[in-house]
C-alpha cells in the first residue's frame, strides 16, 4: 500500500507516486534494449567483419536515445496523476492504470517486436514503407502466406503467456514497497529541490532523446560503420512511425491528374519525344542509340556539390572569389551555366542523377519500383558499358534510404560517411568533411580498370559549422564592387563554406588529373543553394547550378555549342555519349548536351518547376514569372512541357513502363 502523508499539500507524497513511474520509464528502456541486443543474436549472421565492441556501444546508447522518447510517452498519463498528489492522494486507482499500461506496453512491444523480427527477416530491414504495401496488396494472399510460413497459432500461444507473466511480473515489481513518503518528507528543501528539478530534466531529455541543441532525429540512427548494426538502432515503435509518415507523405500526391489533366500519357509521350509512333511501352520512347565516341575514358568521376549555385561564377560576383575552381574547369573544358537542378533537395536530384527519372513529387528513393534499377539508371547503363560503378557520400547511409537506393540503382561498391571515419560523436551530423571524402574517393577509385565514381559532397550546408578563416578564407569584407549590393544577411563565413567545398575541389581535380591526365571529371550542384549576399536574387541566381567537364583528352574536339541549356536530366545521355561505342543502346529521358545538327536540341533545360534556355527563365509552375527574351505564348509551352515530363516521370515511377490501352474510337451511329 503506497503511504501518504495527512496535510493537504505533500511533495513527499507526489515523489512517492512518482518514483513508481520512473521504475515504470526503467521497465520500458530495458525491454526495448533488450529487443534491439534480441535483434543482434539472431540476425547475428548479418554482422560486418567491422563491428566491434565500439560499434555496439554505439548502436545501445544510440537506440537509447528513441527508446527515451517511447518511454517517456508511457509514464506521461501516470506522471502527470502523479503530480497531483502534491495536493490530492489519488488512492488505488492510480496503481491499477499503471499496472495496466505497462502490462498493455509489455504485450504490445513483444508482439510487435516478434513481427517486425519477420518482416526484418523477408525484407532486411526493419518497419519502412513497405510493411503498408498490404493496404494496397491482396490482404488474404499475405494472411495465408503469413500462416503458411509460420507457426502463428504456436506464436500467438507464446505471446499470451509471456503477456501473462508479465503482468504478474508488473504487479509485483510496481507494488513492492519502495521509499516510504516520511523518507522522502526528510529531505532538506535545497534536496528536495534539486530532486524536483533532476525529474523534469530526465524527462525533457528523454523526450527529446537529446542533451544537445536539437532533439534526437531520423539520420541519427547511423552510427556504425555496419550496415546491419545501424538498422536495428531504432526500436518497432520509430521504424514503424517512420513507415507511417513515408507513407502518408507519398499518399499527399495528386497523382498523375496534377501534370496531366486528361490522363493521355502516351499522348504527352508523343510530344515530350517528338516520337509520333504509337507505342506501348515508355521505356521504348526512351531508347537511344549511341553515336560512338571517339576515345572514351577510363576513368569518369561525378562530382555532386552540396548547395553549389550558378551564381558565384557570374562575372558581377567575381570579386568574392568564391568559385575560382570550378571557373578555371569551365575555361579549360566545357562549362553549362544556363543549367538547373532535378530537385529543390539533395535527394531529390539523386533520384534523377542515379535513376535517370526525372523528379515528379512522389519520393522515388523510398517507391517499391526503385528497389530495382530503372532502364535510365546510371551506374546500370555503365554496368553495361564494362565500368566498375561506385558511389561515395559524406553522409550516412540511413539518411533518405540513399544507402539502399544506391545499391538498388547497381552501384558495385557504395561508400558512407562511416567508412571515412565519420561516427554520431564526433559532432558532425552530416558527415565527413568534403576534404575526407575527396582524399577518400581519389584513392579508393586509383585501381586498374575503366570506372564511374560519382561523389556527394555535404560541407556546404548549415550548420556551416567549419573554421574557415583558420583554412585561410580570404574574404574578411565585402568587396567594394558589391558593397551596394549586399546586405549582411548572410555572414562572410556562410559563404566562406562555398569557399571551402571549391577548394577541397580543386584538390581532388589535381590528385585525380596527375594520376591519371586521361580522366574525365563532371562537376555539378546537387540544387541551388539558399544562402545570397541579398535577399533578393533574380531567379537565375535563386535556381541555376552549374555543370562542367573536364578532360583534355575526352573532350577533343568537343565545344559548346552556342545555345546550350539542360538540367541534371541531361548528364547522363551527356556522359553516356562520351563513353559508349556506335550503335550501344541505352534510355534516356534527356538529350546530349554536347549533340549538334538537330534545331534546338540542346536548348532547354527542365528541372524542378524551372525550365531554362540560352536566353530566358521560366517558372513552371506559373509562367508568368520569367526572366530573358521570351513571350507569354512560348513560356506557356515551355510549361507544357516541363508538365509532360513530370507525368511521364510520374507514371513510369507510380505505373510502370506499360503505357494504359488507347481508348476504342466511339462509332457514329447510323
Amino acid at each position: 500500500m503506497i503511504e501518504a502523508r495527512t496535510g493537504r499539500w505533500s511533495w513527499a507524497r507526489l515523489m512517492s507516486h512518482a518514483q513508481r513511474d520512473l521504475l515504470l520509464f526503467s521497465v520500458a528502456m530495458a525491454l526495448l534494449s533488450a529487443g534491439r541486443i534480441a535483434f543482434i543474436l539472431i540476425f547475428h549472421r548479418h554482422l560486418g567483419p567491422q563491428a566491434d565492441v565500439g560499434s555496439f556501444a554505439s548502436v545501445l546508447v544510440n537506440g537509447m536515445r528513441f527508446d527515451a522518447r517511447i518511454a517517456v510517452m508511457l509514464v506521461a498519463p501516470t506522471l502527470v496523476i502523479s503530480l497531483t498528489a502534491a495536493r490530492w492522494e489519488p488512492g488505488r486507482w492510480l496503481a491499477c492504470l499503471r499496472l495496466g499500461i505497462a502490462t498493455a506496453f509489455v504485450a504490445i512491444t513483444l508482439l510487435l517486436t516478434a513481427i517486425d523480427i519477420g518482416f526484418f527477416a523477408e525484407y532486411d530491414d526493419q518497419f519502412n514503407h513497405f510493411v503498408l504495401g498490404a493496404v494496397y496488396d491482396d490482404f488474404g494472399a499475405v494472411v495465408k502466406t503469413v500462416w503458411a510460413e509460420h507457426q502463428v497459432v504456436l506464436a500467438l500461444a507464446g505471446w499470451l503467456v509471456l503477456s501473462a507473466l508479465a503482468w504478474w511480473g508488473l504487479r509485483r515489481l510496481l507494488g513492492s514497497r519502495l521509499w516510504p513518503s516520511e523518507r522522502f518528507a526528510a529531505w532538506p528543501t535545497p534536496v528536495k529541490v534539486g530532486a524536483s528539478l533532476a525529474l523534469l530534466a530526465l524527462m525533457v531529455i528523454a523526450a527529446r532523446g537529446s542533451v544537445w541543441k536539437r532533439p534526437v532525429q531520423r539520420k541519427d540512427i547511423a552510427v556504425s560503420t555496419d550496415e546491419f548494426l545501424n538498422k536495428v538502432v531504432l526500436n518497432p515503435y520509430k521504424a514503424l512511425q517512420y513507415a507511417i509518415e513515408d507513407h502518408l507523405s507519398l499518399q499527399h500526391i495528386a497523382g498523375i491528374s496534377r501534370f496531366l489533366p486528361d490522363g493521355d500519357v502516351r499522348a504527352a509521350a508523343q510530344r515530350y519525344f517528338d516520337d509520333p509512333r504509337v507505342l506501348d511501352d515508355l521505356d521504348a520512347y526512351c531508347q537511344r542509340s549511341a553515336r560512338g565516341a571517339a576515345d572514351p575514358p577510363r576513368r569518369i568521376f561525378l562530382v555532386v556539390m552540396e548547395s553549389y549555385s550558378a551564381w558565384p561564377l557570374m562575372s558581377r560576383y567575381r570579386s568574392l572569389g568564391l568559385a575560382e575552381t570550378m571557373r578555371d574547369l569551365s575555361d579549360r573544358g566545357l562549362g553549362f551555366m544556363r543549367f538547373v537542378s532535378a530537385g529543390s533537395g539533395t535527394m531529390s536530384s539523386l533520384c534523377t542523377i542515379l535513376a535517370g527519372v526525372p523528379d515528379a513529387d512522389v519520393l522515388t528513393n523510398y517507391q517499391a519500383s526503385s528497389r530495382t534499377p530503372f532502364p535510365t539508371s546510371l551506374p546500370a547503363i555503365f554496368n553495361r558499358l564494362g565500368y566498375r560503378t561506385r558511389f561515395f557520400y559524406a553522409g550516412y547511409p540511413s539518411w533518405q534510404n540513399i544507402g539502399p537506393f544506391a545499391r538498388d540503382q547497381g552501384f558495385d561498391e557504395v561508400y558512407f560517411g562511416g567508412d571515412m571515419g565519420a561516427n554520431w560523436l564526433s559532432g558532425k551530423e552530416w558527415g565527413v568533411d568534403d576534404d575526407r571524402l575527396l582524399a577518400f574517393t581519389a584513392a579508393t577509385a586509383d585501381v586498374p580498370g575503366p570506372s564511374l565514381n560519382v561523389i556527394m559532397t555535404v560541407s556546404n550546408h548549415p550548420p556551416f559549422g567549419l573554421d574557415v578563416d583558420a583554412m585561410g578564407f580570404p574574404l574578411k569584407r565585402v568587396p567594394d564592387d558589391l558593397a551596394g549590393a549586399w546586405d549582411g544577411s548572410v555572414p562572410l563565413r556562410v559563404l566562406g563554406h562555398f569557399w571551402y567545398a571549391d577548394r577541397c575541389l580543386g584538390a581532388f581535380v589535381k590528385t585525380v588529373e596527375a594520376r591519371d591526365p586521361s580522366a574525365l571529371i563532371a562537376v555539378t550542384g546537387d540544387h541551388y543553394g539558399r544562402k545570397f549576399i541579398n535577399a533578393r536574387p533574380s531567379l537565375y541566381e535563386r535556381t541555376a547550378v552549374p555543370f562542367v567537364l573536364y578532360g583534355p583528352r575526352a573532350l577533343r574536339g568537343r565545344s559548346l555549342p552556342s545555345s546550350a541549356a539542360g538540367s541534371h536530366l541531361d548528364m547522363l545521355p551527356t556522359l553516356v555519349e562520351l563513353a559508349a561505342p556506335s550503335g550501344f543502346t541505352y534510355h534516356a529521358f534527356g538529350k546530349d548536351l554536347l549533340a549538334t545538327g538537330a534545331p534546338g536540341a540542346t536548348g532547354l533545360g527542365l528541372g524542378r518547376g524551372i525550365a531554362i534556355t540560352a536566353d530566358a527563365v521560366v517558372d513552371a509552375a506559373n509562367p508568368g514569372i520569367c526572366e530573358g527574351s521570351i513571350d507569354d505564348e512560348r513560356a506557356r509551352g515551355l510549361a507544357a512541357r516541363h508538365r509532360d515530363l513530370c507525368a511521364l516521370s510520374w507514371w513510369r515511377i507510380m505505373r510502370g513502363s506499360a503505357l494504359p490501352p488507347q481508348p476504342t474510337p466511339t462509332l457514329p451511329q447510323p
